[in-house]
């Protein structure tokens, strides 16, 4: 049984020490699971979607771990993935993705950790998803999951940001359960100035815009899953008009959806509060 990891790589340098922490990784488990780390150069910033999708057709495991070139992984890493992988091979129904909890580093914020649960479980993917959606617990970022590969049969990734946003719904559609697991194992690195703490400028907003356009007609169970996706998109939308600046269109969008972000109990009022900000015109910018 193979796990392959795919690594997106736009700096040679940064990938580097991401590049160690995985090799450390993996030497310190030395299992029977076997590990392939699939580099997907783009070094001519064709984008991240193009990227991926180049190492999701090269990569040949049975399972997929994606990992960002700027992070690192803990030690433990390999062999949390290679004993919860391993488990759910053994039992069908203790899930097709793995989810396990993460440490973020920012400049500017200091770190704190995610996690979707403080205590191992199996959960149905329906409910993993719409958490998900609303930024519950690791949001949809690919790293700090695994999935069995079969999942993306036929699917790619689309769009200059937002990509995995826009892919998780139809990837979790075709799983059952989740397995949930609180160990911190990753550390996800955000620098001030990066493509999603940044906003992006007019890149991260044209990725939330083309996630709004979206209808999710090919999503098995679309119906059930619209009122977390508008609510979603919103709270993207805010975080992209806060860090970033106005958009008309981002704004227009918010302030139709604010509502589901204000009376939605699981969210903060870090959340809630970025986003009335955001829907009356305030940027970080501008405060």
């Amino acid at each position: 049984m193979t796990v392959s990891v795919v690594v997106p790589v736009g700096d040679e340098k940064a990938w580097r020490l991401c590049r160690s922490s995985l090799e450390a990784s993996i030497d310190r488990y030395g299992g029977a699971v076997q590990f392939e780390i699939v580099q997907c150069m783009d070094l001519e910033h064709k984008g991240v979607s193009f990227a991926r999708n180049n190492g999701l057709s090269r990569a040949t495991g049975d399972w997929i771990a994606w990992v960002d070139a700027d992070d690192t992984v803990f030690d433990n890493w390999a062999t949390v993935i290679a004993q919860e992988v391993e488990a759910m091979v053994q039992d069908r129904g203790n899930g097709e993705v793995l989810s396990f909890g993460a440490r973020l580093r920012s400049s500017g914020n200091g770190q704190y950790e995610i996690r979707y649960r403080t205590v191992p479980g199996v959960v149905p993917a329906v409910g993993f998803l719409k958490d998900s959606l609303v930024d519950v617990g690791g949001s949809t970022w690919l790293w700090n999951k695994v999935f069995r590969k079969s999942l993306f049969d036929g699917l790619g990734f689309r769009g200059v940001t937002q990509e995995d946003f826009r892919i998780m719904p139809r990837v979790m559609s075709r799983a059952r359960h989740v397995r949930v697991i609180p160990d911190i194992i990753y550390e996800y690195n955000r620098p001030e100035r990066s493509l999603t703490h940044d906003g992006g400028g007019r890149r991260n907003a044209e990725g939330i815009l083309a996630a709004i356009r979206d209808d999710l007609s090919d999503v098995p169970y679309a119906k059930k899953l619209m009122h977390a996706w508008k609510e979603g998109c919103a709270i993207r939308a805010a975080d992209c008009v806060y860090n970033s600046g106005k958009d008309t269109e981002l704004m227009g969008f918010l302030r139709r959806n604010l509502w589901r972000i204000i009376v939605d109990q699981r969210q903060g009022m870090r959340v809630k509060g970025k986003a009335i900000l955001a829907a009356a015109g305030i940027t970080r910018a501008g405060r």
